[in-house]
Order: structure tokens, then C-alpha cells, then sequence
């Protein structure tokens, strides 16, 4: 474990705090790092840039002048790229400049800038903020306090902190198959139980990471209307690829003919007359529901390893959303 001092408001030292060394005391993976970041980068950029080929620009119906017997190169067509107003050749066009990668690498990149970070001494944890009201000048105290000027600064602040819209508070907890422990939904108090004793992780409903797709449908009986998709495709094979969200009707997506490369299917519970029961998403979204939801998201990837072959259950958020 690793040891680090809590500071307050004033730059004074409020207490101290351990942090897990599996996360902040790895060596630093500069080159998945890299790659971590260019997938980020390339996924801002916007692609659409385009040019006219000789296809798309006017003119072109007949040929300029005979072929021979002019004295002049011979000549097709107008819309030839030699021409002024012709086509462009091998010019941009719309595309995406995304690029897949994989969970396991976006997870060690994090760890691997939170370890630097705290190695190079430019991680800090504050105890709180304690402003009577937002102001500039004690934003600006806080800065100079925690001798944070003329650096760029990125600021983390805890769920409880965050209104998000509409004006619902959540909290999550989520894992993946480089976490351990088991989680139960205790859906008549509201609370969750986490339970740490155990390789995986274990809903429930006697789902853990790596099941089947098909196991998972058959133990959360899961009917049409109530479950939403997402899931992202690479429909030509070209590496371009394509986010669809739909409802499920009944029929899960052709994994093998769309060219699946993971699928996200969210379950949403809300309260019906004190009791918990599954959303009807087909007549809305539970994103829109103002009432108290809680939403399971399950993540499947197809593996190849010889450990895990087929398509499996890759990850598990839950989100338990309050109106405040």
C-alpha cells in the first residue's frame, strides 16, 4: 500500500490516506499509454473532409476534340483530373480515424498515468473545497495554496459532488475481469452489498464474468421491449466501425454477419407500487425516467483465449439513480 497526505482548502495537511499499489504503484507502461492516447485523439477528430473525384464534378458528357489529327494530346473528358475544374485524385474523404482498443489496455494505461503521476509528486487529494458560495477569488486562493498556478491542472471530484441532468444524483459500481469480488442488488432496502471473498464476481442472479451470452438471457428471462442494446459493428469488414442502439425484440443482433465487436445490453428496474420490476424500454428510455432506477449494464466481447472461448460476459456497471 501506498501512503499519501490529505490536504484541505488552505494547502494544510488534513490527514493521510492509503492508495492501492495495483493501482498506484506500477511501473509506468509508456508505450500502451501512447497507444491509449492516440485511440483518444483519433476519436475527436471529426473526418469530413472530402473532395469531388472525376465522378461527382459537371461536365464531361462528350470528348473535347477528336483523337487524332489536332496536333493536341489526346483527351477523354473534361472532368479528367489534368483538367481545370476536373476531378481530384486520391483526396480525402468522410471517414472515421478511430481505432480499437482493447479494455484491458485503456485500464493498465490509467493505472499506468495514476502511478507516474503520483511518482513524479503531481498527485494530490484534497479533503474539500468548503466554499460558502462560487466565487473566483476563492478558487483562485485554492490555487495558490496548493501551488498549482501556471500548471495545467485536471480536477477529479467525487459522484456526490456531480447534479447531473435531470437533476438526478447516482452512484455505480462496476467490474471487469481484472477485479475480484462478488455483488448483490438488494432491491426491497436499496442498498448494495459488496462482498469481496470471492475470485469473481457474482450478481444475484448467479451471473459472473465470463458466463455465456445465452446463460445470461436464460437466468434474467429476459423478455422483448424490456432491455436495451448497444453495440458497436464493423459493418464493411474495414476496420470502420458503427454504434447501434435499439431495443431488443426479441432477436439478438447476428454476431458473426454484422461483425460485432461488443455488445452492451442495459436492464433497467424502477418501482411500481413498492415493488421492483423491469422497464418496459420500449415506451421510454430510462434515461428519461425521473423516478428512482436502478440499470445493470452488461458488457459482452467474444474471446478466443483458450480459457474463455466464445461470447462472454466481459463487464458489469451498476448505476442506482435518485431524484434529488
Amino acid at each position: 500500500m501506498t501512503t499519501i497526505e490529505i490536504k484541505d482548502a488552505s494547502g494544510k495537511k488534513a490527514g493521510d490516506a492509503e492508495l492501492s499499489a495495483s493501482v498506484f504503484g506500477i511501473e509506468p507502461n509508456v508505450p500502451v499509454m501512447h497507444q491509449v492516447v492516440r485511440a483518444q485523439r483519433a476519436s475527436w477528430r471529426a473526418g469530413t473532409s472530402n473532395t469531388l473525384t472525376r465522378g461527382n464534378v459537371r461536365g464531361g458528357g462528350k470528348k473535347p476534340w477528336r483523337q487524332k489529327g489536332t496536333g493536341r494530346a489526346r483527351q477523354g473528358s473534361i472532368r479528367s483530373p489534368q483538367w481545370r475544374g476536373g476531378g481530384t485524385v486520391f483526396g480525402p474523404h468522410p471517414r472515421s480515424y478511430a481505432f480499437r482498443v482493447n479494455n484491458k489496455e485503456v485500464k493498465l494505461a490509467m493505472r499506468s498515468a495514476l502511478s507516474a503521476k503520483l511518482a513524479d509528486g503531481q498527485f494530490t487529494v484534497v479533503d474539500g473545497f468548503n466554499f460558502e458560495k462560487p466565487r473566483t477569488k476563492d478558487a483562485k486562493a485554492f490555487i495558490q495554496a496548493m501551488g498549482f498556478e501556471g500548471q495545467r491542472t485536471t480536477l477529479v471530484i467525487g459522484n456526490e459532488d456531480v447534479t447531473l441532468e435531470p437533476e438526478q444524483r447516482y452512484y455505480s459500481w462496476s467490474a471487469s475481469d481484472t477485479d475480484s469480488g462478488t455483488e448483490h442488488f438488494d432491491l426491497n432496502t436499496e442498498t448494495v452489498i459488496q462482498d469481496w471473498d470471492q475470485e469473481t464476481m457474482v450478481t444475484s442472479a448467479g451471473i459472473g464474468l465470463g458466463v455465456s451470452l445465452d446463460y445470461f438471457m436464460d437466468a434474467y428471462h429476459v423478455q422483448p421491449n424490456y432491455a436495451h442494446l448497444n453495440y458497436e459493428y464493423d459493418p464493411y469488414g474495414d476496420g470502420t466501425t458503427d454504434i447501434a442502439n435499439e431495443v431488443y425484440t426479441g432477436t439478438l443482433p447476428d454476431w458473426k454477419q454484422k461483425k460485432i465487436l461488443d455488445l452492451c445490453i442495459s436492464l433497467a428496474y424502477i418501482q411500481e407500487d413498492g415493488q421492483w420490476q423491469l422497464m418496459d424500454q420500449s415506451k421510454q428510455s430510462y434515461s428519461e425516467y425521473e423516478g428512482t432506477c436502478i440499470v445493470y449494464d452488461f458488457d459482452f466481447m467474444e474471446h478466443t483465449e483458450d480459457d474463455a472461448v466464445g461470447i462472454g460476459l466481459d463487464n458489469l456497471t451498476v448505476t442506482y439513480y435518485k431524484p434529488t
